[in-house]
């Protein structure tokens, strides 16, 4: 979780806590947000679909 709110906020700096989705999605730093993404996901997923 820690990497996810590093590159979240990240790219939260770069384009502003105010800028629409699309803008976010556009930004050079939103590949490391969906790579931490899915790291986070990729621990967190089997431990609650396996209980």
């Amino acid at each position: 979780m820690a990497r996810l709110g590093v590159a979240y906020s990240a790219v939260q700096d770069s384009v502003g806590a105010a800028a629409i989705d699309e803008v976010y999605l556009d930004a050079p730093g939103w590949s490391a947000v969906v790579t931490a993404a899915a790291g986070w996901l990729r621990y967190w997923w089997p431990t609650t679909t396996l209980r």
